[in-house]
């Protein structure tokens, strides 16, 4: 089960911030965000014994260290840019999960764009301006010539 999303990632993120990015995925992280943010776990008998944002991981003991570590829990490759002084991301999984709230967590610190598509031909996407993140809806009409 699960829904299938590509994402078109054109997002930066400055490399003297990456201190901050983990800090701020690591919060992410916190179990009652987590439990209040996702339906993800495991469940024995009806109860919730353990917290995580579907289709990812959570960090090790004393969180991600890494900015690489941390995109890849999310399902994202991290790569730099402009000679070493940018990140930017793609997507490296499959299904659709909680990837919105880990886009929202990096709006502080990145530029630019992500455009989605779902199984079902939905698009849908996500901006990056002045420290904060804006939804984008994809309309569509036909014009005669």
């Amino acid at each position: 089960m699960g829904y299938y999303v590509e994402y078109d990632i054109a997002v930066t993120i400055p490399a003297e911030r990456a201190p901050e990015v983990i800090a701020a995925i690591n919060a992410l992280h916190d179990p009652e965000l987590m439990a209040s943010q996702s339906h993800a776990g495991t469940y024995q008998g009806g109860v919730r014994t353990h917290v995580r944002y579907s289709w990812t991981d959570n960090p090790p003991p004393g969180g991600f260290t890494t900015m690489e570590e941390a995109f890849l829990a999310w399902r994202f490759n991290l790569y730099s840019t402009n000679e070493g002084s940018q990140f930017s991301f793609t997507w490296c999984g499959e299904k659709c999960g909680d990837e919105e709230h880990f886009f929202r967590a990096l709006a502080p610190f990145a530029n630019g764009s992500i455009y989605a598509r779902g199984e079902d031909g939905a698009e849908w996407g996500y901006q990056y301006k002045d420290s904060e993140m804006r939804e984008l809806q994809c309309i569509k009409q036909w014009v005669s010539s």
